[in-house]
């Protein structure tokens, strides 16, 4: 399996999961997943293992332990689960808490022969006990706050004969809203401590009439604040341009009561549960049939009042109704034969003209125009707005910001696909495919949107690129879902036709198209995988999934699909070779290794594999070798690339993410290649990509030629491992050796001590090599020390620690620990212990605990040195018996090796040592007062 990472970062993880069925308790399955996830940390996409997977039964459970809920959050099945044609049922589960629904939600099980394969959707991450249940406010006294956020002059259970309407259109009594308590994100809140937080909340579908309006508000249940909207009228890009069909056939339904006379009616009853279009008459409230005499309905008849264009919707709901069951096996907009209705001559102002088209979530609604358009029920609008019902039944993308563009996006999608259908099947002349309304302006040129070149109609064809829109949640374009949509647009069309150029990040793209009825199948794979609040990453992660698996990880299809995501700024590209007869066999770095075939040109990257081990600031070895056929006396040379995505941003061409720059050679084994992982790589797993080609400098993005590719992931961390085989040895009444295990990476190593229980670790220094001497212990002591690894870019590693305690007396014919002749027994021993226990290492230095050395038997009891350690200056003070402090006369300061570096008369005045002309190390201060024999003290020069 393959996937690839957005601003999202991707965990393999084992899960232990209890599944129960039919009351029976099941042991506990071991599921290997992989879990793609989103940039906050929620799980959007899980894989199962095929040989661990759960039932298709025991989905429920399964869900609930890779989503990691609570005893309090359960998921309930939504409708009857649906089956395509590839065998997979889809089942979708809604997350309630404590019996509440929990707003834009929406886990998906996708299985197949009884087992679930993986799993999509969303959850709410809501700790148990956390979030009250109970609304301080009743749904009567939440409404207010809905309506006052509306702000509408009517609304449409306001309006004369709305109970008939709303029994007819919708099957209940009244539009006026009932609250339903939910819980839902807090996006809208005053509070910004409050903000992304899910509160309990009243949800109300508020249907405005004037201005027009539908969209579900959603009031906190406790302050009555509005906290959430999604819009429920999906506008076509705001306005929208139309144009007829041409007279072409319908199907309509006879009607004779009595003596009347009889006709023929926009009812069709042979696709689903019917399409019925209907006379709105530019007035509210007095929806009728359009009808016909002879079901001939020609221009001469119908022309005066625009009501040919009836004829346009009900035609274009047809063709849109055949599209999906013929192409995608889904009867009607729901997958279940839902009735499709269409309302022409829609107006809101009695018949000043209606510049747009929308679907309210049960109806099309089409106006005939005012000051842009007229009206507006050409083909491409009739199928992006039953693109939107698709999207409503499917992923229900909440309509803002980046999920409302995908559901603009899709909506255009399945414009263009139904349009080009059409078209090949009647000859329909004056269309193209690839422009939304272009059809219709009352300037009779010009379009709403291009897909082929969104830049032209000032859309953004590049995520965050030109013209991509900031607009706030909230204000007219709601987040940019209108402008914004220009970059799945892009997308869909390069997967389907195919091309080349440089996007607006700069990055070179090559695509070859697929056809655009492949590019369907993915798409609406891509749509049912996605959740409510999806974003471009996760479309691009679920079109990758949706690839795989309609065409194989390692297909044209999956190619295609990751490079025209590259191409509009989503997300890294494909290399791929010919899958010639060399190629990549084997490749190691670290502890990871991979032997291989010929994969066909290109090994996709899994997390299900081991990932090699990365540290940041540490030169690490990469291992490779070629593989296959070549001819006898010939010689093929191979040229060699490699790439690591250090900043995650998903493609391999920022400055130092090429970490093997054409390497060639004509051996097949036995390469080999180092490089240093910087200190700003970000940690996690990434993916690396190495190149074989037989040019240099091979393409990013599409075929390199003869070769192949491969990746990989490596799991990138911050600090370097702690010291193995950390032991003391050679333990004195005052003096002991510290020995370890070199760490791959290591520059140098920090040591600390602490002093019986203190909690205080003091820091001798950073020294280099793997022994360190200490004296100047003070006998029957326990001492704790712990080293650490440091790297490069001075990055600390784990801490290893190792406790010991000196022996109270100092054993018979033990030298005085602060003779230089002791401290070369000790060192003498210590190696002789190290080479015992195995270290291979020698000592390059010493060092002790410093602070206040005592001076046995002298007048003077104590030296301190201070500060320790010291940069410039060091004070130094002389301690007898009875406590009375003194200045030294004289100071002289041996190093390590016991040579004497400096020897000064010691300035009583300022009372200190001049030592910045030292070098940085450990020195041993030996201090004489006027009548005093010598006391040493210890001090670290900085």
């Amino acid at each position: 399996m393959s996937r690839f990472p957005t601003s999202t970062s991707l965990l393999f993880t084992t899960l232990l999961a209890s599944f129960g069925a039919q009351g029976q308790q099941r042991p506990a399955p071991v599921l290997a997943t992989d879990i793609s996830r989103r940039a906050d940390g929620s799980a959007e996409l899980i894989r199962y293992e095929r040989a661990a997977a759960p039932a298709t039964a025991d989905a429920p459970a399964a869900l609930r332990a890779a989503y990691g809920l609570g005893q309090q959050s359960e998921l309930r099945p939504v409708g009857a689960a649906e089956t395509d044609a590839f065998g997979f049922s889809h089942q979708k589960y809604q997350q309630l808490y404590q019996g509440v629904p929990v707003e834009f939600t929406a886990a998906t099980a996708h299985s197949r022969s009884g087992a679930v394969e993986y799993v999509t959707g969303e959850t709410r991450h809501i700790t148990d006990g956390a979030l009250n249940v109970r609304p301080g406010l009743s749904a009567a006294a939440a409404l207010p706050a809905a309506l006052a956020f509306v702000g509408a002059k009517t609304y449409q259970w306001e309006r004369p004969n709305e109970a008939a309407e709303a029994r007819e259109h919708e099957g209940k009594a009244t539009y006026r809203p009932a609250g339903e308590l939910v819980i839902v994100d807090n996006v809208l809140g005053a509070d910004e401590a409050r903000r992304g937080r899910p509160v309990l909340a009243w949800k109300f579908n508020i249907y405005a009439a004037q201005p027009l309006s539908r969209a579900w508000v959603y009031v906190d249940a406790q302050t009555g604040e509005v906290v959430n909207q999604d819009a429920i009228i999906k506008h076509a890009g705001g306005s929208f341009q139309t144009r007829y069909s041409g007279t072409r056939p319908v199907q309509t339904t006879y009607v004779k009561v009595g003596v009347l006379p009889a006709y023929y009616k926009l009812h069709d009853t042979s696709r689903g549960g019917g399409i019925f279009t209907y006379n709105y008459q530019r007035t509210p409230g007095a929806v009728v049939d359009f009808k016909d005499s002879d079901n001939q309905w020609t221009a001469a008849e119908h022309s005066a009042n625009q009501d040919q264009v009836a004829g346009d919707a009900h035609f274009g709901a047809a063709m849109t109704y055949d599209y999906w069951a013929t192409v995608h096996g889904r009867n009607s907009f729901d997958g279940f034969g839902a009735p499709v209705r269409s309302y022409v001559h829609f107006d809101t102002l009695r018949g000043s003209g209606y510049d747009n088209a929308f679907w309210d979530g049960a109806g099309m609604y089409y106006g005939d125009g005012r000051t842009q358009f007229r009206p507006l029920t050409s083909l491409d609008v009739c199928a992006h707005e039953l693109g939107h019902a698709v999207c409503e039944k499917t992923s229900n993308l909440v309509y803002q910001g980046e999920s409302g563009a995908l559901n603009e996006g899709f909506s255009d999608i399945w414009a263009a696909c139904v349009e080009a259908r059409t078209v090949s099947i009647y000859a329909l002349p004056g269309k193209s495919t690839w422009t939304i309304g272009e059809e219709i302006m009352w300037s009779g040129t010009g379009a709403l949107r291009s897909m082929s070149n969104p830049n032209q109609f000032s859309d953004p064809d590049t995520y965050q690129g030109h013209y991509w829109s900031s607009t706030a949640v909230g204000t007219w374009d709601n987040g940019g879902v209108h402008q914004n949509s220009g970059v799945l647009n892009f997308w869909f069309y390069l997967l389907s036709q195919g091309g080349a150029g440089t996007n607006d990040k700069g990055n070179a793209y090559t695509v070859t198209g697929i056809g655009i009825d492949k590019a369907a199948r993915i798409a609406y794979l891509t749509e049912k995988l996605l959740s409510p609040t999806s974003n471009y990453a996760s479309a691009r992660a679920m079109a990758v999934q949706a690839a795989t698996t309609l065409y194989g990880a390692n297909s044209a299809e999956f190619r295609a699909v990751a490079n025209a995501w590259y191409a509009v700024g989503v997300g890294s590209s494909i290399a791929f070779g010919t899958g010639s007869p060399l190629y990549i066999d084997y490749v190691a770095l670290g502890a990871y290794t991979r032997t291989s075939g010929n994969d066909g040109g290109f090994s996709p990257a899994s997390s299900l594999a081991p990932a090699s081990a990365l540290t940041r600031c540490v030169q690490h070895t990469l291992t490779y070798s070629r593989g296959g056929f070549v001819p006898v006396n010939a010689m093929a040379r191979s040229y060699w690339n490699a790439y690591i995505d250090y900043n995650q941003d998903g493609d391999f061409t920022d400055a130092g993410e090429r970490i093997m720059t054409n390497q060639w050679s004509y051996s097949s084994d036995g390469l080999q290649a180092t490089f240093t992982v910087p200190v700003t790589a970000l940690t996690g797993l990434t993916r690396m990509r190495i190149v074989m080609s037989g040019g240099a400098d091979p393409v990013q993005c599409g075929s390199i030629g003869s070769g192949e590719v491969e990746e990989h992931f490596v799991n990138i961390s911050t600090s370097l491992a702690a010291p193995l085989n950390l032991r003391v040895a050679a333990v004195r009444s005052a003096s002991a050796m510290l020995t370890w295990t070199a760490v791959p990476g290591a520059t140098a190593y920090k040591m600390q001590y602490r002093i019986g229980n203190g909690l205080l670790f003091l820091v001798p220094g950073t020294f280099t090599g793997t022994l360190q001497m200490l004296s100047g212990l003070t006998p029957g002591t326990t001492y704790t020390y712990r080293i650490a690894a440091v790297s490069s870019c001075n990055t600390t590693g784990s801490y290893s620690t190792v406790t010991f305690t000196t022996p109270t007396a100092r054993p018979a014919g033990e030298a005085p620990a602060d003779s230089l002749a002791a401290t070369l027994a000790a060192t003498a021993e210590a190696l002789a212990a190290a080479h015992r226990i195995g270290a291979n290492q020698a000592p390059d230095q010493t060092a002790a605990p410093l602070g206040t050395v005592p001076n046995r038997g002298a007048a003077i009891a104590t030296a301190t040195a201070f500060p320790n350690p010291a940069t410039d200056v060091l004070s130094l003070t002389l301690t007898d018996a009875n406590g009375t402090e003194t200045s030294p006369a004289t100071v002289e300061v041996f190093d390590l090796r016991g040579a004497r570096v400096l020897s000064t008369a010691y300035d009583g005045n300022s009372g200190t040592l001049q030592v910045g002309t030292l070098t940085p190390g450990l020195y041993t201060a030996t201090l004489r007062a006027a009548a005093s024999a010598p006391v040493r003290v210890r001090f670290v020069k900085e």
